[in-house]
């Protein structure tokens, strides 16, 4: 099977999964490849900022927009 056939099996097996999970799953796994061919070209300190970022998504450390509005209003109440 050469490249291009090996491609569109897959597109047809991604087109057969009713799953979203497993959707989900193979989107970041994609997601996650794009990103590390895009980081080659990142400072060091935007990798390090973008990695602790993803960790702190992947533990639950994330807030809404609405809770992210709510802190600025807080903080910041002359702004609104």
């Amino acid at each position: 099977m050469n490249y291009m056939e090996f491609k569109s099996n897959l597109h047809a097996m991604i087109d057969q999964v009713d799953d979203p999970e497993v959707l989900y799953a193979i989107k970041e796994m994609l997601t996650v490849q794009s990103t590390s061919e895009n980081r080659k070209e990142l400072s060091d300190e935007i990798k390090k900022a973008l990695d602790e970022a993803l960790e702190s998504s992947r533990n639950g450390k994330v807030f809404s927009h609405q809770q992210v509005m709510q802190l600025t209003k807080e903080k910041f109440p002359n702004l609104f």
